[in-house]
C-alpha cells in the first residue's frame, strides 16, 4: 500500500445495506486524514449513502452515528 494511504472500515448498519449493495462492512482503500475525506470515498463508492447519512446541512443526520474507534464524532468537538 502507499504511503499515507490505509484500509478505513466502515459498518453498514442493516436499514443503510440497501444503498451498499447489501454490504455490513466496507473497506475502502484511501489517503484520508480527517473523517470528511473519509466520507468522500464512500459516498464515491456508494452514493446512494450520502443522502442517508448526511442532511440537506451537510450535517450527519441525528440518528446516525459515526464512530473513529470508540469514539462517536460527535463528542469529539468536530
Amino acid at each position: 500500500m502507499p504511503e499515507g494511504v490505509m484500509t478505513v472500515t466502515f459498518l453498514i448498519p442493516s436499514y443503510l445495506r440497501v444503498h451498499a449493495r447489501s454490504q455490513s462492512q466496507v473497506e475502502i482503500s484511501i489517503a484520508a486524514t480527517t473523517v470528511a475525506e473519509a466520507l468522500d470515498a464512500l459516498w464515491l463508492a456508494f452514493p446512494g449513502l450520502r443522502d442517508r447519512v448526511l442532511d440537506e446541512q451537510g450535517q450527519v443526520r441525528q440518528h446516525v452515528n459515526i464512530f473513529v474507534g470508540d469514539d462517536n464524532i460527535r463528542d469529539c468537538g468536530g
